[in-house]
């Protein structure tokens, strides 16, 4: 069986389900009068235990659904994971891997809020639209990949009218006794293991698994006004108008206080392997080291300047300096989130389950 015919070249895509593969046929228009079609398999799923349906072609670069299935007396039983898988059609390569949640069977690809004719066609964008992808194991992949430069003087302005405001230290938990608070001691021990001297604001966060999502109270009383303007300003190009906020998985805000320091590190789970870490310096100080990958390098710092790591790499930071080092950090999820909790004022969540109050 043949599923998805998308012009690309001199040729069409397809993809064969019973080879589980990406397949390129030969222009039909020219085909010989002997009727026959020559075709060349592009790349092929090492999994047998699969079905591959779903296909995009976007800047010559294949998007591949692949969904898990199992077979057994009872019959086909889909996974409730699926992926999509990332090809390089110029250099025949398999780039990465993206988790995608379904239901059942994956049954299209498509990038319609880019190009309309994306579900027929190859189409070609900005490449700046796109963000970066992640290529797992890659060593000549630079760890960081700008995205652009944005103002945050309204996000410092904000810090301080805060601070006034509560009168209390917003980085402690007692100054955040009005935020919700991450009822989640392992993830507490490991900040303070790996983590000493750096203090946060959560406002929208997610479990390791990336099956529940939380927003706090302060993303909507004070910083969704002054973040969403920024965030759409960077990331509407990438997901379309009106898309962007379905997208944050984690918003947090990470302070390094002088002496502070973030040891090496990699981080793990679902959430690490399937977003787009994302980082925007609020404050820099000259005495600040970001160091990451193999071997470790320097990673360049901007107040404003937007851009994204791959956290799954090893790095770490170190500030000498006498002033705080402020980052914002969003990590991005390739697909809507259909369901975040929102937590009231003062609330705890562990998130491993939905927490009392929802918002769709």
């Amino acid at each position: 069986d043949f599923y998805h015919l998308i012009k690309w070249g001199n040729g069409y895509l397809t993809l064969d389900a019973d080879m589980n593969s990406l397949v390129l046929l030969e222009d039909l228009d020219v085909v010989s009068s002997t009727g026959t079609v020559n075709s060349e398999v592009l790349w092929q799923s090492p999994e047998h235990n699969v079905f591959v349906k779903g296909l995009s072609v976007v800047n010559d670069i294949a998007f591949i659904g692949v969904s898990a299935l199992d077979a057994s007396e009872t019959g086909i039983d889909w996974a409730q994971q699926s992926e999509i898988v990332f090809f390089d059609l110029v250099n025949m390569e398999e780039l990465d891997r993206a988790f995608v949640s379904a239901d059942g069977l994956l049954n299209g690809v498509s990038v319609a809020h880019l190009d309309s004719r994306s579900s027929y066609m190859s189409i070609e964008i900005d490449s700046d639209l796109l963000i970066p992808l992640r290529l797992k194991g890659d060593v000549d992949k630079p760890f960081q990949t700008i995205l652009g430069q944005v103002d945050v003087t309204p996000v410092l302005e904000l810090l301080d009218r805060m601070s006034r405001e509560i009168g209390k230290d917003i980085w402690t938990s007692e100054g955040q006794e009005t935020n919700g608070y991450l009822d989640a001691p392992e993830w507490h021990e490991n900040n303070d293991n790996i983590k000493p001297g750096v203090e946060g604001i959560l406002l929208i966060f997610s479990n390791l698994e990336s099956t529940y999502f939380a927003k706090f109270p302060w993303w909507e009383n004070y910083f969704r006004p002054v973040l969403q303007p920024i965030f759409d300003e960077v990331f509407e190009p990438i997901f379309g108008k009106n898309n962007v906020e379905s997208r944050y998985m984690r918003v947090q805000f990470a302070k390094m206080t002088p002496g502070a320091d973030i040891l090496r590190h990699k981080d793990k789970g679902h959430w690490a392997d399937s977003a787009h870490r994302i980082h925007i310096p609020i404050s820099v100080t000259p005495g600040v080291s970001f160091e990451a990958s193999k071997p470790m390098t320097p990673v360049e710092l901007e107040v404003g300047q937007v851009f994204e790591i791959d956290n799954r790499e090893p790095h770490q930071v170190n500030n000498t300096g006498e002033e705080d080092r402020i980052h914002l950090i969003v990590d991005l999820w390739d697909e809507p989130i259909d369901t975040y909790s929102v937590l009231s004022p003062g609330q705890a969540c562990d998130l491993q389950g939905p927490c009392e109050t929802y918002l769709k």
